[in-house]
């Protein structure tokens, strides 16, 4: 209990590569930490849009080694953002809620 790893939609086939991504904590005040675990190398690359489309953050893209991963995000102000997961053919969407402080 606690940890909420937002709501989540998926396009393209689904993956076994990519698993566990929790967002926490979300909604946040201030930071979030987003966290996933991969079961074979592979390029990752995870970007964060406000509601209008607009790219806020480029949190990674580059080729991951198996195992552990972890980001801090901090937009600084409130809103709604989303953050797009993209791997091999798959790209999942998570919603990120930033909380006034």
């Amino acid at each position: 209990k606690g940890l909420y790893t937002g709501e989540k939609e998926s396009v393209g086939a689904s993956s076994n590569v990519i698993s566990g991504i929790s967002i926490f904590p979300n909604p946040y005040s201030g930071s979030t930490q987003i966290s996933y675990s991969l079961s074979e190398n592979t390029n990752v690359k995870i970007e964060v849009f406000d509601q209008l489309g607009r790219t806020v953050q480029m949190i990674t893209n580059s080729e991951q080694e198996t195992g552990n991963h972890s980001y801090n995000f901090s937009k600084g102000s409130s809103g709604i953002y989303l953050m797009k997961v993209t791997m091999n053919d798959t790209t999942e969407i998570y919603r990120l809620a930033e909380m006034q402080r």
